[in-house]
């Protein structure tokens, strides 16, 4: 039979070493009982064995009130024992409990904001850009219906404005959602984004690909891309960088994404505990529990002077 272990075994030794003093006692009492009357009855005790007999119980029944008092507090450490490792382990089931709660609270509140970007993507695109490209027709025609006309300077600077309206519009649309990662996967959606970085924003940002390219579940894409997007405008806005590198590495079991810059780096720990109070320290934040909310780590490695390197591992089964 195994020993038995933890709280329940102390107080079940607890027990056994009370009860043993227990017998201990009542047949020390016992005796007494017992030898007094011999010595009565047989009349053959002498006086030093009568004061030996006499001194020995005593010993004797101290020792055994030493030895239940003992006993006595090791039974009731080995219950409050027990007592503190219940209320240990129900504040532990809490804790899982809550830490379960809120993983599942944040997973809501990311797909909802998912769906709302989606569903205000759509809205633009279907409804704002094509009223802003009838506009932009209908100047095509008062100018072509009017030309040549005083106004045509200003209809032109009016089309003009429109047009980058237009265009803003589009690159916010791809901010939102980009229709790449929904039609043709993670890959060209970064490289979508990496070029339109560079182009906007004067940044030489490269991408590169190693690995046998898969499709990911679109939680597992989105999840990436995003991180991706954060990276690349925190490099564009904070990083004071020249130069920045996306890779992508694709594995049997995982993915791997990295995004190197050359930039001022920073400090680590202020940004990543929220002390920093600046609005990239919460960009990080986002990015670390998304990937973990995938199942991935996040790591960021920089110092002052030396460049930035955010690193993503995410699991993937393999479809």
């Amino acid at each position: 039979m195994a020993a038995l272990t933890g709280p329940h075994a102390a107080e079940v030794r607890g027990r056994r070493d009370l009860l043993l003093v227990a017998l201990f006692v009542g047949g020390a009492a016992i005796a007494e009982l017992v030898i007094s009357p011999l010595q009565r009855l047989t009349l053959v005790v002498v006086r030093y064995e009568d004061l030996f007999v006499a001194e020995l119980l005593i010993i004797l029944l101290a020792a055994t009130i030493g030895l239940m008092l003992y006993a006595f507090r090791r039974l009731s450490d080995a219950r409050r024992f027990r007592e503190e490792s219940v209320a240990l382990r129900t504040s532990v089931d809490q804790a899982e409990g809550l830490h379960r709660r809120y993983r599942t609270y944040a997973e809501a509140v990311v797909h909802g904001q998912e769906e709302e970007r989606m569903r205000l993507a759509r809205d633009l695109h279907d409804d704002s850009i094509h009223r802003l490209i009838l506009l932009g027709q209908k100047l095509e025609l008062v100018r072509f219906d009017h030309s040549p006309s005083p106004a045509d300077g200003d209809l032109e600077t009016i089309q003009g404005i429109v047009n980058d309206t237009i265009g803003g519009m589009r690159r916010f649309i791809q901010e939102l959602r980009p229709t790449f990662l929904d039609e043709l996967g993670l890959v060209p959606a970064i490289e979508a984004l990496v070029e339109e970085k560079s182009e906007r924003t004067g940044v030489k940002i490269s991408f590169e690909v190693t690995g046998n390219r898969v499709r990911l579940t679109e939680s597992e894409e989105v999840t990436l891309f995003r991180i991706t997007q954060s990276a690349l405008r925190n490099v564009v806005l904070h990083s004071e960088a020249k130069s920045s590198k996306v890779e992508l590495h694709f594995s049997a079991d995982a993915v791997d994404l990295v995004i190197r810059d050359s930039g001022r780096g920073f400090d680590v720990d202020g940004y990543t505990s929220g002390a920093s109070g600046e609005s990239a320290s919460f960009g990080l934040l986002g990015m670390r529990e998304r990937a973990e909310l995938q199942g991935g780590t996040f790591t960021i490695d920089s110092a002052i002077g030396h460049g930035t390197t955010v690193t993503v591992h995410l699991p993937h089964q393999a479809g």
